[in-house]
């Protein structure tokens, strides 16, 4: 495919150059040129087989970004749904830069109250442990063991100091899938079930002094010893419900 330049003559990547035509086009029919005649001829086939399940939204700065809700297409930060230019690459510095510092931290990823459900976070999961499985840099920090053995209430790494519109709040981190236990702390298997490929697990503190806290693990079998953790703590002291957590659960 051609390169085409738009009015600062500044030559756009490939995604972008659908973007341009199509905006353009809306704004104002202009008198084409040679290499517009070109383009505007495959533009049908690039939108049915190339951008098919993506589309395409604004930034805050009014410029067009190509976002995707398949996995596997999207910019390798595993919160980012924008498509890089290649597969599992950044969509751009920012992301590999957020990645690579939210890695090294040794605090877990605050969530608050976004990702309710369960059976949505699993699909996330599966991202995580596919980048993973690819050596790429996530931007999932990983806590040690020590996490696990001490009350979350007591650890320091998780802030219990809801907003006024938060009625639960939850922490991502990776670690081991082999959760260690001490004489006098331990988390214990409330419920399990499998989501496509991902296992999702269930855990309780105890001795349980509230029912706020929740420990979620979700493993795969393609990536023995690690998984992902999400900790939740409900604000009012009630656990999970049937609506978040999507059905009845197995073992």
């Amino acid at each position: 495919m051609e390169e085409i330049l738009n009015d600062s003559g500044t030559f756009l990547p490939p995604l972008s150059l659908l973007v341009y035509l199509v905006k353009e086009k809306k704004e104002k029919r202009k008198k084409e040129s040679r290499r517009g005649t070109k383009i505007d001829s495959i533009l049908p086939k690039i939108s049915h087989c190339c951008f098919k399940g993506r589309k395409v939204i604004m930034d805050p700065n009014d410029r067009p970004v190509m976002v995707t809700g398949r996995h596997k297409d999207q910019c390798v930060r595993w919160d980012c749904i924008r498509m890089p230019i290649r597969a599992l690459e950044y969509c751009c510095e920012g992301c590999q830069e957020m990645a690579a510092s939210d890695s090294q931290t040794n605090l877990p990823f605050l969530l608050s109250d976004v990702y309710s459900s369960t059976t949505q976070f699993a699909l996330i999961a599966g991202k995580i442990f596919n980048l993973i499985r690819a050596g790429k840099e996530t931007g999932v920090p990983q806590l040690s063991q020590d996490v696990f053995q001490v009350p979350p209430c007591q650890s320091g790494l998780f802030s219990v100091e809801f907003s006024a519109w938060e009625s639960f709040r939850q922490w991502l981190f990776l670690g081991l899938s082999h959760i260690p236990a001490n004489s006098d702390f331990h988390w214990e298997e409330d419920r399990s079930k499998m989501i496509a490929e991902v296992r999702h697990r269930v855990f309780k503190p105890f001795p349980r002094e509230d029912n706020i806290w929740e420990l979620h693990q979700y493993s795969s079998l393609n990536l023995m010893g690690k998984a992902v953790y999400v900790m939740r703590c409900n604000k009012f002291g009630q656990p999970l419900s049937a609506g978040e957590d999507d059905g009845t659960d197995s073992d």
